[in-house]
């Protein structure tokens, strides 16, 4: 049967009790199943551990050498309960998160605030990486949890789905009316195909939302006029309030922008443009208790964050302003 931390617990009690049946209240068992537990602990090992008699029962010296061992073992089995409680209720430790910018935007302060304020003893260093890099660095153990915007197949990591974000043309009254002639009532959608009338500016190739994009654009035979790649996201927002080019980016990018009244930010239609957002953590190295809240805690306040409209994401209205 094996010799177990319950059977351990009955030699002890036993032992300090000198009686079995005192051992079988304090324990809470049965004195029937406490003696026959006990039997088998004697069978097992092929000692007597204790010798019975009308008075009670005192320990053998096999028994007393047994009851020594078991008293160790079970004073580091309590300590590592309570170290692992302790660690749980106030973990501490070194956690790195990797976001891109525009997760970053609306992710980066709440989450800081919060391990701030729950755990003190967590040192959170927030990094802002380009997402193509940070399935990378998490495999390599650079940093212990990302935000991506793709699974990869046999990488060695989790993804957890957090929500999906609504693609949006993001540019400026004046290439809306360039394009599209004088409007009675403001835009507040364009057709996929449309966009061909735009100049568009967007990230450079290696981009993962360029990827996305160009695959979309060639599915639906939609030719953009491309006049320049830019992978920083508010150079391509102030691209296209200066009049520049025309971008698309997520619902979230363009709120709160500091050229929000010289933007126009529109629907795309016929389809509708969306990209996952994930997070990713890596599935062979062992996670710290710390890394584990740090990452529940991401998961929790994004669906928190999206509920709440305060992450716009698709359908969200603050999203669109024209």
């Amino acid at each position: 049967m094996g010799i177990d931390i319950r059977g351990m617990r009955i030699v002890v009690a036993v032992a300090d009790a000198q009686s079995i049946s005192r051992a079988a209240q304090r324990l809470h068992i049965a004195q029937p199943a406490l003696s026959l537990h006990l039997r088998s602990i004697e069978e097992e090992l092929g000692v007597q551990l204790f010798e019975r008699s009308a008075r009670g029962v005192i320990p053998t010296p096999a028994g007393m050498r047994f009851v020594g061992h078991a008293q160790d073992i079970l004073k580091r089995v309590d300590n590592a309960y309570h170290d692992v409680r302790d660690a749980v209720a106030q973990p501490a430790g070194a956690v790195t998160v990797a976001m891109p910018q525009s997760i970053a935007k609306v992710l980066a302060v709440p989450v800081v605030s919060e391990v701030v304020r729950r755990w003190p003893k967590i040192s959170l260093h927030m990094v802002e990486l380009s997402t193509g890099y940070i399935p990378e660095y998490v495999a390599g153990g650079q940093v212990d949890l990302g935000i991506t915007f793709a699974i990869l197949e046999g990488a060695g990591m989790r993804f957890e789905h957090l929500c999906d974000e609504e693609l949006v043309l993001i540019t400026s009254p004046e290439q809306l009316h360039a394009a599209f002639g004088d409007q009675h009532t403001p835009r507040s959608s364009v057709m996929l195909r449309e966009l061909s009338k735009l100049p568009m500016i967007l990230p450079g190739s290696a981009h993962s939302l360029r990827k996305r994009l160009e695959a979309t654009f060639a599915l639906h035979n939609v030719a953009l006029e491309l006049v320049a790649e830019v992978d920083v996201i508010p150079q391509l927002i102030e691209l296209a309030a200066a009049g520049i080019g025309s971008t698309i980016l997520s619902c979230a990018s363009a709120v709160g922008s500091p050229h929000g009244d010289k933007l126009a930010v529109l629907a795309i239609d016929e389809p509708k443009l969306h990209r996952s957002v994930y997070l990713c953590q890596s599935a062979t190295a062992p996670q710290t208790i710390a890394t584990t809240v740090v990452s529940e805690l991401i998961s929790q306040l994004a669906r928190k964050l999206v509920a709440e409209e305060q992450w716009p994401t698709s359908g969200a209205s603050s999203c669109y302003r024209s």
